[in-house]
């Protein structure tokens, strides 16, 4: 995990809510009360990163290598709890810790590890009480604090979050003060929190909740197909079934609230159209998916011998099916629909050495504290980096994006980008430079009489802009140099004296269009 470490551009956004933390501005986007992150825990804990002087993509590894090392014990745990057979648990936590999207997204800069973490500890515990009949009050509030964390590290935490706690509080009855124990331990700072959002941001939901899930698309299912393709995982879920048909069931009810958590955690993906990054929704459950396979695979199997024998070709299977797929998906699918970890730790090439700062910085050297807004698709590394105003053309981080800009048809689709802003609410909104998705061009494009050359920046300046088909009337395109001849592409949008000022200087480049 370690080895194969990097951070994606998504993660620079909870960077920076957590730096302004930091700084006294508020979990605010340049200012504006909107809530452009989705895991209010791990924006928390970057801030102490920050805060104690840790550069928060260093943080932000070693943390999920933690993460990644303390979900494997649990994963153990879990697998001891669920069945009665031994060798499950070393089977599913084997299995689980070659898992290719589980090393990767070990880091990456989200809270991805840190979530399957909680909610893999979650699940051993319930277990464990639901098991012993008589819980402590303790131990049921330290299974309440770990489920309230996970909820407060992502949202959707809540469902299998639900299904857990009440596997425990069937158990106990009517015992009003074991309920409570269980329950508000970790349901009172929910309440806390519910109240702070709707009190500072005006909303229960964090906003790319409506940025991105406009309901049930088919995407969700195909995403669900390619994982459980690229894993070899159609065996081992149609083993699972033949088990289950044949009532080669453990005794222990564990398995129960497993399959509850992990199916209904499969329909909330399908439902809101899958992931664009490489199977990053599937991490979460895949230690209950791991303990279920294992568990009923090598379960049956009569004997211990024929156990092991089935433990070592599960082990294996997986294993070469983890190890194919880490190292034959390197890029996006045809239909644009998932990235490769590879693509996502380059931003699809743009930082061949997994290094986000160049343009960031570039912007922060020529635009430095000045009011330019700067209108991008990528709205991670470059805003956390240059600190120049920034519209989320995307709108995750931008509700007049959501309400006003331009829904992207079936043609288009992709997950988590179904909204665009449209040219004339940018030039509404007085956007200086458009970027879009970085582009590097060559500073002599610029000088170039050739009128296919006008005719490549034209088509580059209209590809900033998703889903416009339109005329764009004059544009001028704008060079911001880089360095060995290459600029970064800016569409100028509307006039700025900053920009006048870099023009005049001759240090950017423009082509009127």
């Amino acid at each position: 995990a370690h080895r194969v470490r990097f951070v994606q551009d998504d993660a620079f956004i909870s960077f920076h809510y957590a730096r302004n933390l930091v700084e006294g501005a508020g979990l605010t986007w340049f200012g504006e009360r909107v809530e452009g992150y989705t895991n209010f825990l791990w924006v928390l804990w970057s801030a102490a990163g920050v805060s104690a002087g840790f550069d928060p993509t260093d943080w932000a590894t070693w943390t999920g290598l933690v993460a990644f090392v303390i979900a494997i014990e649990a994963v153990f745990r879990l697998g001891r709890r669920a069945f009665p057979t031994p060798i499950v648990a070393w089977v599913a936590a084997f299995a689980f810790a070659t898992h290719w999207s589980a090393v990767a997204y070990a880091t990456g800069g989200l809270e991805t590890m840190l979530q399957t973490a909680l909610l893999t500890i979650g699940a051993a515990h319930a277990l464990a009480l639901r098991d012993s009949g008589a819980a402590s009050g303790p131990r049921l509030a330290a299974l309440s604090v770990v489920l309230g964390a996970a909820v407060l590290t992502r949202p959707d935490s809540a469902l299998p979050a639900a299904i857990w706690g009440w596997t425990v509080a069937a158990t106990l009855g009517r015992d009003r003060r074991r309920l409570a124990a269980l329950v508000l331990p970790g349901l009172t700072p929910l309440v806390a929190w519910v109240a702070w959002k709707l009190s500072y941001y005006g909303a229960i939901l964090p906003h790319p909740f409506h940025a991105k899930v406009g309901g049930f698309h088919p995407n969700g299912l195909l995403y669900l197909g390619r994982y459980l393709h690229a894993y070899w995982l159609w065996g081992f879920v149609a083993a699972a079934v033949v088990a289950t048909a044949m009532r080669r069931r453990p005794t222990t009810a564990g398995p129960k609230s497993l399959w509850a958590a992990l199916l209904s955690w499969w329909l909330y993906v399908v439902w809101v159209g899958g992931d664009f990054m490489e199977f990053r929704f599937f991490v979460p459950m895949a230690p209950a998916l791991f303990v279920l396979l294992a568990g009923y695979v090598v379960g049956m199997m009569p004997e211990p011998r024929a156990q092991r024998r089935a433990a070592a070709a599960m082990g294996a299977l997986l294993l070469m099916a983890s190890a194919h797929h880490g190292a034959t998906f390197s890029g996006t699918t045809s239909d644009d629909a998932l990235d490769s970890v590879h693509a996502l730790g380059t931003f699809y090439g743009a930082y061949p050495d997994g290094d986000f700062r160049p343009i960031g910085r570039a912007l922060a050297r020529d635009l430095g504290p000045s009011d330019v807004l700067l209108a991008v698709h990528a709205s991670g590394a470059i805003p956390y980096y240059s600190r120049v105003r920034t519209l989320d053309m995307y709108g995750l981080n931008d509700p007049d994006v959501v309400r006003n800009g331009r829904a992207l048809g079936s043609e288009r689709f992709r997950p988590g980008h179904r909204i665009h802003a449209t040219l004339e609410l940018l030039r509404r909104r007085r956007a200086h430079v458009v970027m879009g998705h970085p582009q590097p061009v060559r500073d002599d494009l610029f000088d170039d009489p050739d009128p296919r050359a006008a005719a490549l920046l034209r088509r580059a300046l209209r590809s900033m802009v998703v889903g416009h088909e339109g005329p764009t009337g004059r544009a001028t395109a704008l060079s911001m140099p880089l360095g060995d001849g290459v600029g970064l592409l800016l569409w100028y949008l509307t006039p700025h004296p900053t920009i006048d000022a870099l023009l005049a200087s001759g240090r950017w480049s423009s082509r009127h269009l």
